[in-house]
């Protein structure tokens, strides 16, 4: 990597944190989580990811962050063109965040 690319890179993630520390209540990361998902016939499947990120607001808000979304926009997100976003976030809905580890 050439070094003003990775000065720019480094400039941009310290600018992320210092915009967002005051709204953070905790951060975890590498968070691993399950959600069993009872089908039609009797089965279950069991979806599991691990957030790279995920962000506890002092206002009870979560914010979960992925740190290689590849190109999708917002938007894009929204509408489920990035599953993995969309799935951790059903699971962050259905999990206690607040009592993972790490």
């Amino acid at each position: 990597m050439q070094w003003p690319r990775l000065e720019k890179t480094i400039d941009f993630y310290l600018g992320f944190e210092a915009r967002r520390r005051d709204e953070i209540k905790e951060i975890k990361t590498e968070i691993d989580g399950k959600l069993a998902i009872d089908l039609v016939d009797g089965s279950v499947f069991t979806l599991t990811a691990r957030a790279d990120r995920i962000e506890l607001r002092r206002d009870g808000g979560v914010t979960l962050v992925d740190y290689r979304p590849g190109r999708r926009g917002k938007q894009e997100i929204l509408v489920g063109f990035a599953p993995q976003l969309t799935l951790e976030a059903a699971m962050a809905q259905r999990a206690p965040l607040a009592s993972a580890s790490k």
